[in-house]
């Protein structure tokens, strides 16, 4: 019986679309005031809340750095960095209450289709 339960609890704890150690890589890199991150397999959604910046390349400049210095770091194939306030509270909600694989997933796609 308790093995039943370890392999049960060993499949549940499998898939979690969170990571504290990116997450707080993420709120201590420059510029960022608040971030969730959200993993599914090798694919990475980084939902930021940023300081103002003066012009749109300034921005495209820093998501593409963030981006770049988080596949560095951790070795995910793909990052993408957003700012899109409706994914950012997504994320939040994926940090605080968890969600499923599938869900983690269209998030990751959502973002991508709003890059």
């Amino acid at each position: 019986m308790n093995t039943i339960i370890t392999c049960i609890c060993a499949v549940a704890a499998a898939f979690t679309p969170v990571s504290a150690e990116l997450n707080d890589y993420v709120c201590a890199y420059e510029n960022v005031n608040m971030a969730y991150c959200v993993i599914c397999g090798d694919d990475v959604l980084v939902a930021v809340q940023t300081q103002p910046f003066f012009t749109r390349t300034q921005f495209t400049e820093f998501k593409n750095k963030l981006a770049d210095d988080v596949k560095a770091r951790f070795g995910y194939a793909s990052v993408t960095v957003c700012a899109d306030t409706d994914l950012f509270y997504k994320a939040k909600k994926a940090a605080v209450s968890g969600m499923s694989e599938s869900e983690a997933a269209a998030l990751i796609e959502s973002a991508l289709k709003r890059k």
